[in-house]
């Protein structure tokens, strides 16, 4: 990997993270359990005593967060 790749990953690396933060914090638990911890909507949704559609809610809005980050940062540094 080259230098300028490397800054590049790092950049859009911290995008993301500072994209995960502005997310509401409930969403934020539920996108980590799933993708940090491997859990699933189920699993996640008896934890949090929350419904399963719920969950799918919560990550659904999360992930669009994070494709409209990584579109920009890509439309920006191609």
């Amino acid at each position: 990997e080259s230098d300028e790749e490397s800054v590049c990953s790092l950049v859009l690396l911290s995008c993301i993270n500072l994209s995960v933060e502005r997310i509401v914090p409930r969403r934020i638990k539920i996108f980590r359990m799933s993708c940090d911890e491997g859990l699933s909507n189920y699993e996640i949704a008896k934890r949090l005593d929350i419904s399963k559609r719920t969950v799918e809610n919560h990550f659904t809005a999360s992930l669009a967060i994070l494709r409209k980050v990584l579109y920009l940062f890509f439309l920006l540094h191609t």
